[in-house]
């Protein structure tokens, strides 16, 4: 199973880490379901910028590009030669290094006030409630009993 080791990003990951994920899966899938809350507005359907990491290692063993990969990066932040969307750079057996851009280009972002997590609950993950003002719902389904929380994702 190969290794993604993720550079510190001073909000995703400001440690850095490594984590494990399987041949055939996206680096931005295997991110999120490590709860490493990379930014996706497109919903991993190749339409934005936003989950735009730079490879810094194992860059030729991802999935080739295609050309709506390409002709996206265009307007990423920080685009450099090893960049790529990860909702479309999919793992083989190779180890990959990457990483996480400073900035993305997302006006959109979503906004998620963190608050402690009460006794019982889930391992140390942040709950959140939405942004006062906002429709009160990102759409996301929510565990019975639970908050709404930035990774109850499908």
């Amino acid at each position: 199973m190969p290794t993604i080791k993720i550079l510190p990003h001073p909000v995703y990951c400001p440690q850095g880490t490594d984590i494990e994920a399987s041949p055939g899966t996206s680096i931005c899938e295997a991110l999120l379901a490590h709860r490493i809350e990379i930014e996706h507005a497109c919903e991993l359907s190749c339409a934005c910028t936003t989950c735009h990491v730079i490879v810094r290692e194992g860059f030729a063993s991802l999935g080739e590009m295609d050309e709506s990969e390409e002709d996206l990066l265009d307007r990423a932040w920080g685009l450099e030669p090893h960049s790529r969307l990860s909702c479309q750079a999919i793992l083989a057996q190779q180890d990959v290094t990457i990483e996480i851009p400073k900035y993305t280009i997302n006006p959109a972002k979503e906004q998620h006030v963190p608050l402690p997590a009460p006794a019982g609950s889930w391992p140390a993950d942040p709950l959140c409630v939405d942004v006062p003002g906002t429709d009160g719902s990102c759409g996301w389904p929510l565990a019975p009993g639970r908050r709404h929380r930035s990774s109850d994702r499908v």
